[in-house]
């Protein structure tokens, strides 16, 4: 190996700089502060399970996306974390059971073996919120509005509501006469949103299953609920159910943040075996994906013997960071080796950023636009050419 090749990273896998590092972990603290407050109770699963633990019955989709490894104490096989959702569910099944609503957040870097569509990086700083314990739209409302009001206090704009619901698909799905590979093949091609396949596919076919193939030309503004419920009406009650509470959220939505922008896409196909009701992700202009996305998962918890009704979300903080203007608040001040401690002390306990030289310097450090310099008695942070005039 050459010495070129030992600094390399992994493909999808990325140092984080002073900056940003600095960035991310103000709106971290920020934004845990303010769940905390909305009642929601942090915790912090480990980075590896067993893995039975962790790919089960609705996560099965994240077998390939998870590195495993041999434990050497049990000789089990481990997973590490691809999606704190799952561990979650576990500590309120087993590890924090609580009668009624359950309110958690978290924030937890995780690793996955290759990049999803919806971010090149596998090494994913995630943060979010989860509620379990509740069925009713009330809980759906409490996780999208967080959401919206997390997003607005990190200074996030010109944001972009999708919303979707998975009762639609799972109503369709069991009135359609499809095998599970014909289950597949459509998955795929709605996701890849392959027209010219999808309208091929939809040729000899009727009923459930030309909607399901259909179900492309069901995207755009809050209009689309309105067609939606013409076209179709003909099947059945639950899915009539799913749109109401799509034109309810939509109502909230935009009665309490009239500048984000909403779109309706009854195609989206993300967590087909993982999502139960309403799903939602938001983007905003500056990048090209996602920055959280979130949803209604009353399954995941029975494998652990409690299949509590849950909605939550998950946000990129690393995203969201780049979409935010939020910046870190303190100055960056340069003292000489012999200024005294105390001195010292009571600048950084100002919320200051001060860097002490370790001998005698001349020099500003990199990064310092004021330098603490003794005028009349008193200390005072001087620009830099302020403090070499004096």
């Amino acid at each position: 190996m050459t010495i070129a090749e030992r600094w390399l990273l992994p493909d999808g896998m990325e140092d984080v700089l002073p900056a940003e590092a600095a960035r991310v972990e103000y709106l971290r603290r920020m934004l845990l502060d303010l769940w905390r407050v909305h009642g929601y109770q942090q915790v912090a699963p480990p980075p590896a399970e067993f893995l039975e633990s962790l790919i089960t019955g609705t996560s099965r989709d994240l077998d390939l996306q998870t590195f495993k490894l041999i434990d050497q104490l049990t000789g089990r096989q481990l997973g590490l974390s691809t999606d704190v959702t799952q561990q979650v569910a576990r500590i309120d099944a087993h590890a924090n059971p609580t009668p009624g609503p359950a309110r958690y957040s978290y924030c937890k870097s995780v690793l996955r073996t290759r990049p999803t569509a919806a971010n090149n990086q596998r090494a994913v700083q995630q943060i979010g919120c989860e509620l379990f314990g509740s069925p009713v739209l009330n809980a759906d409302k409490e996780i999208i509005g967080l959401l919206l009001t997390t997003l607005e206090q990190a200074e996030s704009h010109s944001l972009t509501l999708d919303l979707g619901h998975m009762g639609v698909q799972r109503a369709l799905l069991a009135q359609a006469d499809l095998n599970s590979e014909e289950v597949k093949e459509l998955t795929d091609m709605l996701r890849r949103r392959a027209l010219p396949e999808l309208a091929k596919w939809r040729e000899g076919r009727s009923g459930a299953a030309a909607m399901l193939a259909s179900l492309d030309r069901l995207s755009g503004g809050s209009e689309v609920i309105a067609q939606a419920k013409v076209r179709l009406a003909e099947f059945g009650d639950d899915i009539a159910n799913a749109l109401a509470d799509l034109g309810e959220i939509i109502a909230y939505v935009e009665q309490r943040w009239p500048s984000v922008n909403i779109h309706i896409d009854l195609a989206e196909v993300r967590g087909w075996a993982y999502h139960t009701g309403l799903m939602f992700s938001v983007f905003a202009p500056a990048i090209g994906r996602p920055i959280a996305e979130g949803g209604r998962y009353d399954a995941t918890g029975q494998v652990f013997g409690k299949a509590r009704p849950a909605t939550g979300f998950t946000i990129d903080l690393r995203g969201l960071v780049s979409t935010s203007p939020v910046t870190v608040a303190g100055e960056r001040i340069f003292a000489a080796h012999d200024v005294p401690e105390d001195v010292v002390a009571q600048w950084r306990a100002r919320g200051n950023v001060v860097v002490q030289a370790l001998s005698d310097e001349t020099a500003v450090l990199a990064g310092c636009t004021s330098e603490l310099v003794q005028v009349s008695g008193e200390w005072r942070a001087l620009s830099v050419d302020e403090a070499r005039d004096n």
